[in-house]
């Protein structure tokens, strides 16, 4: 014989009138309950959490949901129906300058989540979410960061960027797979100029995926306003699912990734707007290709680069090429020739990232300083 447990609660709690009226197996925990909010305040709930570091000022929930939970021993045939809405959400985050606001509307049917309504902000940073969670189907789900102003990011974040920073920027995310195989697309990109310090892009745009292994940037473009791209590719293994499964911390120090990076720049143009060559010189485009691997904590990197001769009758082209190593926070320049004025310089050095001393070894051939110090010399008189 099998006993069944009935219950009516209907009662004031926290600011909110609650209603649950139900009835459970005690033997196999088969459960069927209605469940009612009304208002139900986040704030005073929150008032009773000793952790500080969120601060809920407002904020309510409301539901009508029916559940039919059929047992200890198959709880994935759980059925649902009905709403539950989070409205006026407004949490202080520590350190967030801005607070955080968000609303929701969930409809629940059968084993399928719907998110009818899902917005959230910090300042001028806004989201919105929608799609569905089915404990069969998985994750369908977009999230869309509406375009907002690099500028913004300052009144947010609790930071200082050492550089200048503008322009506007919107990104796009798409979760998919199982429950316990989320997998993650997204894009990001500029939708106005970006100008760092002073330097202006057309386009800066990356694609990326993720999963609970690894995360992978499979396509980065960034396009000057002067002219040129740069363009690029990694991962890193983040081994979260194999982190799970064996109970294991996640150590990001150890994490092993790869980053490769190709550019074609008009060097010139871009350093015309930090520098000012001297006008009997002139620069032509700068290749490079850049490998960095190993792991968070022990970088390894590869940077070589060529500069072409500028084609121009006025001026005397600079050209020349290198190559930079980076292992075990120890930097070596090595092949590396700059052609200036018919005269040459070869460089090799070496230095650690650590004690920050360095060493240069330079031989030179040729090369007139004169045009560059009276650069230099009339740079200080004015």
């Amino acid at each position: 014989m099998l006993f069944r447990s009935s219950y009516n609660i209907d009662a004031a709690a926290l600011g909110s009138q609650v209603q649950v009226i139900g009835e459970t197996v005690i033997e196999t925990g088969s459960t069927q309950f209605d469940l009612n909010l009304k208002q139900l305040s986040l704030k005073k709930i929150a008032s009773l959490i000793p952790d500080k570091s969120v601060k809920l000022k407002t904020g309510e929930v409301t539901s009508n949901l029916t559940v039919n939970f059929p047992g200890f021993a198959i709880p994935n045939a759980t059925q649902g129906k009905g709403n539950l809405n989070l409205q006026q959400l407004k949490a202080i985050i520590s350190p967030l300058k801005q607070p955080l606001k968000a609303n929701l509307q969930l409809n629940l049917q059968g084993q399928t989540i719907k998110i009818e309504k899902g917005e959230a902000s910090l300042g001028k940073v806004a989201a919105k979410l929608q799609g569905t969670v089915g404990w069969r189907e998985g994750y369908n789900l977009q999230l869309a960061l509406k375009p907002f102003r690099l500028e913004d990011l300052s009144t947010i974040l609790p930071l200082s960027l050492p550089v200048k920073v503008a322009g506007e920027v919107e990104s796009q995310l798409n979760l998919t797979g199982f429950l316990a195989q989320p997998q993650i697309k997204g894009t990001f990109k500029n939708t106005k100029d970006l100008l760092i310090e002073k330097t202006l892009f057309k386009e800066v745009s990356a694609d990326f995926q993720t999963n609970l292994e690894r995360a992978t940037l499979t396509k980065l473009q960034i396009i000057p306003t002067a002219g040129g791209q740069l363009t690029g590719s990694g991962s890193i293994k983040i081994g979260l699912e194999q982190a799970l499964k064996h109970k294991k911390d996640l150590n990001w120090e150890k994490m092993p990734f790869s980053l490769k990076l190709d550019g074609q720049l008009p060097a010139g143009q871009l350093l015309t707007l930090y520098y000012q060559l001297p006008t009997e010189f002139a620069l032509g485009n700068l290749a490079t290709q850049v490998q960095i691997s190993g792991t968070i904590s022990k970088p390894k990197a590869n940077l070589k680069w060529q500069l072409s001769k500028a084609k121009l009758r006025e001026a005397e082209g600079i050209q020349g090429q290198g190559e930079i190593l980076l292992s075990d926070n120890n930097f070596l320049l090595r092949n590396t020739t700059i052609t200036a004025n018919q005269g040459t310089v070869d460089l090799t050095g070496n230095g650690s990232l650590v004690s920050k001393k360095w060493q240069a070894n330079l031989w030179g051939s040729s090369l007139k300083l004169t045009p560059f110090l009276a650069s230099e010399i009339g740079r200080a008189h004015v």
